[in-house]
C-alpha cells in the first residue's frame, strides 16, 4: 500500500509550459490513479504522485536541453518506469516528434525502401520473445526485471507523447516510433541484414555514431579523467540532451533493495532513455562509455535474429542499473548478444581508485562485441603502465580485429584502418602527457589542427583530412581530397558529420554525477565555429534551433532532486 502523506498542500511550482509549447522550461509531477497517469504542474507531495520531472531548454546559451526525472519507491517499479517515461514524453514531445521525422520519416524510411516496415516486424517478433522471458523470470531474476522496466519506460514515453500532442508526426503508431528512436543504433546494423536479405547492394547504409575516448590517469592530482566526443551526423545537434534519471527501482518486485545504478547522468537525444553516445555516470560509482567498431565483414549480420537476443540499449541499461564492478557489467552486457551497435566498451570503476590516486585491479574493464561473440578483460594494467587508454573505433583484441574484417582492410587500404597507426592512435600516444588538469584534458579532447597535423596526412587521401584528429570536422574537408577508400568509412568526406560535443568526468565531479561538456563541433583560432547560416554544406537538417555553435565548456549543476528524500524530509 502507498502511504498517504498529510502535507498535500506543499508544492514547489516552477515555470510551466503552455498547451502549445510543451518543450519550454517546465516542472511537473506525474500522479497515478487506477491505471491513469495525470500531469500536475510543479513538484507536488500528493500521496498519488509517482514522479517529478524538470525540463529546461538552454540550447541558445550552451547548446543543450536538460531533463531530470525522479520516481518514488513508494510505488511498484513498473509504475515508476511508466511514470518516468510519461513525464519525458509529455515534457519533450516537440523535440521527440521532430527527431523521429528527421531520422526516420524523412530519413531512413525514405532512403531504404521497405526497410522501416520490415524493421517494425522484427521489433514485434523480438518483443514477443522478450515478453515471454519477462513472464517467466521477472519475479525471480533481477536481470529480466530490469528488462521489463526498460520497455515500461518506453511505453510511458509513447503515452506521454500522445497525451501532450496527439502526435501528428508519429501518427497513431507512437509505440513503434519510440521503439525506433531507442533502437536507432541497432537499426543501423539491421539495415545491413535487410540488404543481405533483399539483395540490395547500393551504399544507402546510414552513418553510425563513432566517437573518440581518452581515459587519462594523473596520479599527481589523484585523478582519473574520462573524456568522450560523439562523432555523428550534424543533423543530430538540434536534439542534444543531458539527462539525469533518479529511478528508485528495486532489484526484484517486492524487494526493499534498491538497484546500485538507481541514478544515471548522461548525454543523450530526444526520446532516448539511454545515452546513444554513450557516456554515462552511475550512482554505483561506475562510468560507462564506448566507441563504435566497424564491422567490415557484413556477412556477420546474418546472425542477427529477433528471437533469443536483446537489443543493445536494453542490455546496456540492465548492466548500468545492476552492476557494481566492471567485471559484473561486462558479464551482464554480453548475455543475449544482439550483434548490433558493436562497440568497444570501457567500464571505469571509480571505487577502485585509492585515496592517493593509485589504480587497483578492476579500475578499467574493456569489452568488445561482434555478432556472435564478445570478449572482455581487466585492462587496468595497461592504464597503469601507459597512464592512458585511448579508444577510436578500432578493436583492441586481436580476435575481434581479425573477425570484424579490419585486418583485411589494413592489408588492402593501409594504416587508416589499423589499431596503432591510425591518426587518433598516434595523436593520443603523442599528446596524452600534455594532460595535467581539467583544462588541458578538455583542450586535447577538442583538438583539431588538421591543416598542420602531420598525422592527418593519410595514405589514400590526397590532402590532410579533418577526420585525422581527435574532434572531427568533416564540413571543413577541402575540395579534391576524397580518400580512395571512402566508400568503406563514413567518417571521411565533405559532409555534415563530425564531433558533436565533448564530455569529461573527473573523480571529484563524479561525486555529484556532474561532468564538463561543450556542445557543437570544435572551434579555435584557426577553425571557425560551425554555422548553418554560412556553411557550404548542401544537406541542411529539417530542424536547426541553433544556427551557430560558438559554445564553450561548462559544467551543468543538476537540481539533484530525489522525490524519496523530499518525502522523508517532510515526514
Amino acid at each position: 500500500m502507498i502511504k498517504s502523506i498529510a502535507y498535500v498542500l506543499v508544492s514547489v511550482v516552477l515555470l510551466v509550459a503552455g498547451d502549445n509549447d510543451k518543450d519550454e522550461n517546465s516542472a511537473i509531477s506525474v500522479a497515478y490513479n487506477d491505471g491513469v497517469y495525470q500531469v500536475i504542474p510543479g513538484y507536488n507531495f500528493f500521496s498519488n504522485v509517482v514522479a517529478w520531472a524538470n525540463f529546461s531548454n538552454s540550447q541558445l546559451e550552451n547548446g543543450w536541453m536538460f531533463l531530470e526525472v525522479s520516481t518514488s519507491s513508494s510505488f511498484p517499479d513498473d509504475i515508476q518506469a511508466f511514470a518516468a517515461g510519461y513525464a519525458e514524453g509529455y515534457l519533450t514531445s516537440t523535440s521527440i516528434s521532430y527527431y523521429y521525422r528527421e531520422f526516420f520519416l524523412e530519413g531512413l524510411c525514405k532512403e531504404v525502401e521497405g526497410f522501416c516496415d520490415w524493421m517494425k516486424e522484427n521489433i514485434d517478433l523480438n518483443e514477443q520473445w522478450v515478453e515471454d522471458m519477462v513472464e517467466l523470470y521477472n519475479e525471480k531474476d533481477p536481470y529480466w526485471h530490469m528488462v521489463q522496466l526498460f520497455y515500461k519506460q518506453m511505453d510511458g514515453i509513447s503515452k506521454g507523447l500522445m497525451d501532450a500532442t496527439d502526435s501528428k508526426i508519429l501518427g497513431t503508431d507512437s509505440k513503434h516510433g519510440v521503439r525506433l528512436i531507442n533502437f536507432i543504433a541497432d537499426v543501423w546494423d539491421y539495415v545491413e541484414k535487410y540488404k543481405l536479405e533483399v539483395g540490395q547492394t547500393n551504399k544507402t547504409t546510414p552513418s553510425r555514431a563513432s566517437c573518440s575516448v581518452l581515459i587519462k590517469h594523473v596520479p599527481e592530482r589523484g585523478e582519473l579523467y574520462v573524456g568522450h566526443n560523439a562523432w555523428h551526423e550534424y543533423s543530430a545537434m538540434g536534439y542534444r540532451y543531458q539527462k539525469r534519471y533518479n529511478l528508485n527501482y528495486r532489484t526484484l518486485p517486492g524487494s526493499d533493495e534498491l538497484v546500485p545504478g538507481h541514478t544515471a547522468t548522461m548525454s543523450s537525444y530526444a526520446g532516448s532513455i539511454f545515452s546513444v553516445d554513450d557516456f554515462v555516470t552511475l550512482s554505483s560509482g561506475l562510468v560507462t562509455t564506448e566507441t563504435t567498431l566497424f564491422v567490415y565483414k557484413t556477412s556477420l549480420f546474418k546472425l542477427l535474429q529477433p528471437d533469443g537476443q536483446l537489443m543493445e540499449p536494453v542490455r546496456v541499461m540492465v548492466a548500468n542499473r545492476l552492476a557494481t564492478s566492471g567485471q559484473a557489467w561486462t558479464a551482464m552486457f554480453a548475455k543475449f548478444n544482439s550483434g548490433t551497435y558493436n562497440n568497444q566498451w570501457m567500464v571505469i570503476d571509480y571505487n577502485q581508485i585509492s585515496s592517493d590516486g593509485d589504480l587497483k585491479d578492476g579500475t578499467l574493464w574493456v569489452l568488445e562485441q561482434l555478432p556472435g561473440e564478445a570478449l572482455s578483460a581487466d585492462q587496468t594494467h595497461v592504464l597503469r603502465r601507459e597512464s592512458y587508454w585511448a579508444s577510436y573505433n578500432r578493436a583492441f583484441y586481436p580476435e575481434i580485429f581479425i573477425n570484424s574484417g579490419a585486418q583485411e582492410m589494413v592489408d588492402k587500404h593501409g594504416s587508416w584502418f589499423s589499431y596503432s597507426e591510425t591518426p587518433r592512435a598516434k595523436i593520443m600516444a603523442r599528446d596524452h602527457s600534455s594532460v595535467t588538469n581539467e583544462e588541458t584534458m578538455i583542450k586535447l579532447m577538442r583538438y583539431n589542427n588538421f591543416q598542420e597535423e602531420p598525422f592527418a596526412i593519410v595514405p589514400g587521401c590526397p590532402k590532410p583530412i579533418p577526420a585525422g584528429s581527435i574532434a572531427n570536422r568533416d564540413d571543413l574537408t577541402a575540395p579534391d581530397s576524397d580518400c580512395e577508400w571512402a566508400e568503406f568509412d563514413h567518417m571521411v568526406g565533405h559532409r555534415p558529420y563530425g564531433a558533436l560535443d565533448m564530455k569529461m568526468v573527473t573523480r571529484y565531479s563524479l561525486r555529484k554525477q556532474e561532468f564538463h561538456s561543450v556542445a557543437g563541433p570544435t572551434h579555435s583560432a584557426t577553425l571557425p565555429p560551425f554555422s548553418w547560416t554560412t556553411t557550404n554544406l548542401t544537406q541542411i537538417p529539417l530542424y536547426t534551433p541553433i544556427k551557430t555553435f560558438n559554445f564553450h565548456p561548462h559544467k551543468h549543476q543538476w537540481d539533484g532532486f530525489n522525490i524519496n528524500d523530499a518525502h522523508m524530509n517532510i515526514l
